[in-house]
């Protein structure tokens, strides 16, 4: 979804139609394609530009034993990414590795799109008992991340390592708790100026709430009076409207200490046994410029 700048509510920049089917195997294969209209020039790393239309192609194959193709996706802009994987490799072991390969000229996609593209990645999960670990190491990016946890009845204690040629080692603590379906995790890093919550509520039958926030303790010195926080996040409520997969979903989120604000509607609901589709939708409350929609089909539903 691009967002529409300076013109009123109720126009989009793009939209984007996406269409899902499943296999019996659990093969999942996505087609999806976006029409840009009235797009400004491309600037260097910034939003594509121009009237133009791009589709997508993306596989994602079921988990086996052995080895097997995990994922493949292209696009008509020259990205291409593929991973192969080698489930229980080892009891409680599974490796995989892959590349991705994207175009380097500016202004084919954001900016975030070309940092993370070009890359030749392997990565190995360790899962079994109490223990859950995974190590992804990243060769053209040069980055290196590997985590631990540690579980044990209702509780979670874990940490997080990142390690890269500009940002140097990043390392964190994560503790955690859960209660039958709900959970709750925090995570702090920069010697305790950064925390991260995570929260999944089930309040109800047929409700459940979602809440992840970003808080990062910011100042100088304490003297001239300039310590704060910025603070980010999103909450999401999941309402089913019945038992047969009819839902709606309504989502908030905030950038930058409320200076953006985003709400989102998403309404799903089950046409056959076979086939669910979705319309979702989302604004800015200050920024009444952003304004942008999507529709998704999914057939071969299990």
């Amino acid at each position: 979804m691009k967002q529409a700048k300076d013109v009123g509510l109720g126009t989009v920049e793009s939209n984007k139609v996406q269409f899902v089917t499943k296999s019996a195997d659990g093969t999942k294969s996505t087609v999806s394609q976006e029409i840009f209209h009235s797009a400004p020039e491309p600037k260097k790393g910034k939003k594509i530009g121009g009237g133009q239309v791009l589709s997508k192609l993306a596989m994602n194959f079921n988990k086996c034993d052995g080895m097997r193709l995990e994922k493949f996706e292209a696009d008509t802009d020259g990205t291409i990414k593929g991973s192969v994987a080698f489930t229980n490799a080892s009891p409680g072991v599974n490796v995989s590795v892959g590349v991705a390969s994207c175009p380097k000229e500016q202004g084919k996609g954001d900016e975030a799109k070309l940092q993370n593209c070009n890359s030749i990645f392997a990565q190995v999960e360790y899962k079994k008992d109490m223990i859950h670990s995974l190590t992804k190491v990243d060769f053209l990016k040069k980055s290196f991340n590997t985590n631990l946890m540690l579980g044990y009845e209702n509780f979670l204690l874990g940490g997080n390592f990142d390690y890269d040629m500009k940002n140097k080692l990043k390392p964190s603590i994560v503790v955690g708790m859960n209660s039958g379906s709900n959970k709750l995790t925090v995570e702090m890093s920069d010697n305790m100026e950064t925390f991260k919550f995570g929260a999944y509520v089930v309040p109800a039958k047929g409700i459940e709430l979602g809440i992840l926030s970003d808080v990062k303790m910011t100042g100088k010195d304490s003297a001239e009076a300039e310590w704060g926080t910025k603070l980010s996040g999103s909450v999401a409520a999941c309402f089913a409207l019945d038992d047969a997969g009819t839902s709606l979903t309504t989502t908030a989120t905030t950038e930058q200490s409320l200076k953006t604000f985003n709400v989102g509607l998403a309404y799903s609901q089950m046409l056959r046994d076979w086939a669910k589709v979705t319309a979702s939708g989302e604004v800015g409350i200050p920024n009444v410029n952003y304004v942008s929609f999507g529709m998704e089909l999914e057939l071969g539903c299990q």
